[in-house]
């Protein structure tokens, strides 16, 4: 049987990179991606470098909860079963914009629809045997871009600071990863959090949620986006790690998240959060 992976934010970005380095790797690849034309070079690019491997776009919107399920669906008409999920598209933005359901973008591309496709495709990840669940993470959530984790705000934030949304948003989601590892390891599926560096892509260059002062300086100091995906490669499959479950890693290395958000009361306040709006 193929193997699967399943991809957010695919056609932009490291999304490009990561998804020819797992057709490399030998998956047919299922591609959540908001358009399927913007999608075409890309494809067209998997398919002349291992032209035995499937490769196709499921149209995606992260911004609403029911085109999510849609996409599950279609994954599961596609596949029955799923070895590797990888969870990179982003948001990041000084503007508050808001899904269908309310959600300002950071909290609803960032860390709920991770979390509803992890749940949602885990009896596919589950059907595969020792699947990966990789989230693309961030050193932002680190001082001084955020402060403690405010639950309830991540929905709606009060104020959009310089980054503040969207390292709220990747904190709440490497949370998330540590909270729901234990369960999904009953079903052999490892889930991690990578952050994959200061990266060269059109959010970092182009992007209005950047400071201008680091904007400025993203030709100089950002690696390439090829750089970012071989950190996140070795996060799914570096030998090194064994079978570790539950981890965060910066720079290759697993690194412990901050101490604020060890607190068993916050965590349980995120986790009821988040599956009520994944039951909404």
């Amino acid at each position: 049987m193929a193997k699967v992976a399943v991809v957010t934010g695919g056609s932009s970005g490291i999304g490009q990179p990561l998804s020819l380095m797992l057709a490399r790797d030998g998956y047919d690849l299922l591609l959540l991606n908001r358009g399927a034309a913007r999608s075409a070079p890309l494809l067209k690019t998997i398919r002349g470098t291992r032209p035995d491997i499937r490769a196709d776009v499921i149209e995606t919107d992260l911004m609403d909860h029911a085109s999510i399920r849609r996409a599950a669906a279609a994954v599961a008409e596609r596949a029955p079963a799923v070895a590797v999920l990888v969870n990179n598209a982003g948001v990041l933005t000084r503007q508050q914009r808001l899904s269908p359901q309310g959600h300002d973008s950071h909290f609803q591309v960032n860390t709920l629809a991770p979390y509803l496709l992890m749940n949602l495709l885990r009896p596919l990840l589950a059907a595969a045997g020792r699947s990966r669940v990789l989230n693309t993470g961030s050193s932002a959530m680190s001082e001084p871009f955020v402060g403690p984790l405010k639950v309830d705000e991540l929905s709606r934030p009060r104020r959009m600071d310089i980054l503040g949304a969207y390292a709220q948003s990747k904190l709440a989601l490497a949370v998330i990863g540590e909270e729901v590892a234990p369960d999904f390891a009953r079903d052999e599926i490892i889930v991690r959090t990578a952050c994959p560096g200061a990266n060269r892509t059109t959010m970092t260059r182009e992007g209005d949620g950047m400071p201008w002062i680091l904007q400025a300086l993203v030709p100089l100091l950002f690696a390439p986006p090829e750089k970012g995906v071989a950190t996140l490669h070795h996060a799914l499959a570096g030998a090194d790690l064994g079978e570790r479950t539950g981890i965060y890693l910066e720079k290759r290395k697993v690194k412990a998240l901050p101490a604020k958000v060890r607190d068993p009361d916050l965590r349980a306040r995120l986790m009821s959060l988040m599956q009520a709006q994944a039951d909404a």
